[in-house]
Parts: C-alpha cells; sequence; structure tokens
C-alpha cells in the first residue's frame, strides 16, 4: 500500500516532513519509507505526513496527510487532508478537507471541507 505518490514528466523537489528529495517518482510505502524513482532513501516517517512539491506533478495520491502543489497539477487526491495547488489540469478530491486551488479544469469534490478557489 502507498500512503503518498507523486509522479511526473520531470524531476520536481519534494519536501516529505522537512526532508528534501529530488525525483520524477516520491512514494511513501505503508512501511513509512520513501523511494525515490525506484531508490530506497534512509530513514523512514513517523506519525501524519506533510508534503509539499515545488514544481509540477502529473498526480498526487495521498491517504492521509495535507498535499501542497507550488506549480501545476494533473490531478490531486487524498483521503483525509488538505489540498492547495495552483493551477489542476484534471479533478481534485478529498473525502475530508479543503480544496484550495487557482483553477480546477475537472471535477472538484470534498465529503467534509471547502472548496476555496485561492
Amino acid at each position: 500500500m502507498k500512503i503518498f505518490q507523486t509522479s511526473g514528466k520531470t524531476e520536481s523537489r519534494v519536501t516529505i516532513d522537512g526532508r528534501d528529495f529530488v525525483g520524477r517518482n516520491v512514494v511513501i510505502n505503508s512501511d513509512g519509507q520513501v523511494i525515490v524513482d525506484g531508490v530506497v532513501q534512509n530513514g523512514s516517517l513517523v506519525g501524519p505526513v506533510s508534503v509539499e512539491i515545488h514544481g509540477d506533478a502529473e498526480r498526487v495520491e495521498s491517504s492521509t496527510g495535507t498535499i501542497k502543489v507550488a506549480g501545476t497539477c494533473g490531478s490531486a487526491s487524498t483521503q483525509s487532508g488538505d489540498i492547495e495547488c495552483g493551477d489542476v489540469k484534471g479533478s481534485v478530491s478529498t473525502m475530508s478537507g479543503d480544496v484550495t486551488c487557482q483553477s480546477i479544469a475537472g471535477n472538484c469534490k470534498t465529503m467534509s471541507g471547502n472548496i476555496i478557489k485561492g
């Protein structure tokens, strides 16, 4: 099971709990390991995870925690947490959290939260 995954056509800098990682595909697995472009990174994460992407991302998925994308995003989804993005080319969804984006070309939904044009 993946707790978090982002993928893109170009490398982006991803900050996870204050640690920076650079790659096209960044994954946090259920053991709290960070995997960048298929390579397991040193250390593991414990507790709620905060993720910030400094650049564009094709797809961002998270099971829990806040997602922040400084650039353009293809799509973004999380089960529980807020989503903050610039422009989104696809859809955005969260079960429990707020959505704040500049523009969303696809659908936007939250079951328990607000949708705000930022």
